[in-house]
């Protein structure tokens, strides 16, 4: 058998400059730039209503002595949760070295019936000769419906009374925010019904999924000893305060034959 070996041969092209071409570097140039500011990298941002929006601020001191500043969020509808934040606590007021930098984090909790539409707020920075503002623009968009969403697969299966069924379920929670998603089942009397992780083996009542995130399920269906031979309906059951009431139920058949 003959060996093909394949062989790339890669060239590469430097340009070196001549000195002619080369120009010297532009002079190290720090304009005299003094004062104090409050910036956020990020002042325009869309979120729904009952979401909460964060953004980071920052208290920036140039060229001037140490400076205190009290702050003070305006123009907030009523029923909006401000919470300005400096090294994990509420603030109302934080100082600013010489040519240093104070970051604080700004949180603002939407109720759920908040208007969807454009709206401004300032975030006001009043030290001992002046006040500074930073302008803030929140798009509300309409709270929607946030979905639990459950797939069997393979929803009916074959055994006898010795056999333990083991069903499969793919849950989605496709809404913005983690759910705990309660798992029920409801069977024929004397049938035993566990619910498990994927491959897991503990075993599990309530399970969270983060928003965007499939969770396959294990189902074992267990019929009694002596149980006749027929078909036997078993209805799973998955619930979550956050899905706002709807319940996904899964109707699967447990087909017991004689051994």
């Amino acid at each position: 058998m003959h060996k093909f070996i394949a062989c790339l041969l890669l060239v590469f092209a430097v340009s070196v400059p001549t000195a002619e071409a080369q120009s010297p570097e532009p002079p190290d140039v720090k304009p005299d730039v003094k004062g104090v500011w409050l910036t956020t990298e990020f002042p325009v941002v869309t979120v729904r209503a009952g979401e909460e929006a964060r953004f980071n601020i920052s208290l920036v001191n140039r060229g001037l002595p140490p400076q205190r500043a009290t702050f003070s969020v305006e123009n907030a509808p009523k029923g909006w949760g401000i919470d300005l934040r400096g090294g994990g606590r509420t603030v109302g007021a934080a100082y600013v070295d010489y040519n240093g930098k104070t970051s604080l984090d700004l949180k603002i909790k939407l109720p759920s019936d908040a208007q969807p539409g454009q709206q401004s707020l300032v975030v006001k920075a009043q030290t001992a000769d002046r006040t500074f503002e930073l302008p803030l623009t929140l798009t509300v968009q309409p709270e929607t419906e946030e979905a639990l969403t459950a797939e069997p697969k393979l929803p009916t299966l074959r055994g006898t009374s010795r056999s333990t069924f083991d069903f499969r379920v793919s849950a989605k929670n496709d809404s913005a925010e983690t759910m705990l998603v309660t798992l029920s089942a409801q069977a024929p009397r004397g049938f035993q019904v566990t619910f498990k992780e994927g491959y897991g083996s503990q075993e599990l009542t309530s399970i969270p999924i983060k928003a965007g995130e499939n969770k396959d399920l294990a189902i074992d269906v267990k019929p009694p000893q002596g149980v006749a031979a027929r078909q036997y309906p078993v209805t799973v059951q998955l619930a979550a305060d956050r899905a706002k009431g709807f319940r996904p139920a899964l109707f699967s058949a447990v087909r017991v034959s004689q051994p």
